[in-house]
């Protein structure tokens, strides 16, 4: 729907009192038309610079919590309002330089209220998004 949006501009960013050079933040946007549960996000694939970032570092916080995306599969009891960014922190294989870097950033919601398919398939969105930002 929005996909130019699914990254907040100028939100990347070191994390704070984390003295790890490789440790970055962002802020992600939702791409739904309405609020969804944590567990209805699916997918968040990071890429920096063209190089895809560990996913077990990944961490999504919503809702004053912090969670790696595998456990937040059972948590519906905290949702990602529309307005709202879900900050994003990760790890590269590498320390990051100051200055621009590429990201690409996907994310595949499941969409709530729709039943997985008779093959048990859920009906998801997805976009993919590729933007220039400054990390200072």
């Amino acid at each position: 729907m929005w996909a130019e949006h699914v990254v907040s501009n100028t939100s990347f960013r070191r994390t704070d009192g984390d003295d790890d050079p490789s440790r970055f933040s962002l802020d992600l946007r939702l791409n739904w038309s309405r609020a969804i549960p944590m567990s209805c996000v699916a997918e968040i694939g990071l890429k920096i610079d063209d190089i895809p970032v560990v996913p077990e570092s990944i961490i999504v916080a919503q809702g004053g919590e912090g969670l790696r995306l595998a456990d937040w599969q059972t948590r519906d009891d905290i949702w990602w309002p529309v307005l709202e960014p879900s900050t994003v922190t990760a790890s590269t294989e590498s320390p990051l330089a100051d200055g621009m870097h590429k990201i690409e950033v996907e994310l595949r919601i499941r969409v709530p209220g729709f039943a997985p398919s008779p093959t048990g398939v859920w009906p998801t969105r997805f976009n993919r998004v590729t933007i220039e930002e400054e990390l200072s």
